[in-house]
């Protein structure tokens, strides 16, 4: 299994996971109970949902068929490059 979830995410997950636990668990509640998905998948990095879906949060791509990495949110300019024209062409 590689990990499909970044670091970030696995914080996010810890957090909701801890609040879920801690406001519905003390009640005894079946809600309290879902703290556990966030919990888990935050621990091994690694979601099955994510996993079906096909989507990661991770720089690289663990499954086989993506081998492009994820487009990082930077403040670079696009620009396209076009082959000259050729007159008479």
């Amino acid at each position: 299994m590689h990990p499909n979830i970044s670091f970030f995410d696995t914080i996010i997950r810890l957090f909701v996971g801890i609040i879920i636990g801690a406001s519905f668990g003390a009640m005894n509640n079946a809600i309290g109970v879902l703290a556990i998905y966030p919990i888990v998948t935050a621990l091994v990095a690694w979601d099955p949902m994510y996993y079906k879906l096909r989507w990661y949060t991770t720089e690289m791509s663990p499954y086989p068929n993506k081998a492009t990495k994820v487009a990082k949110t930077t403040r670079t300019r696009c620009v396209s490059v076009r082959k000259p024209v050729r007159a008479g062409a």
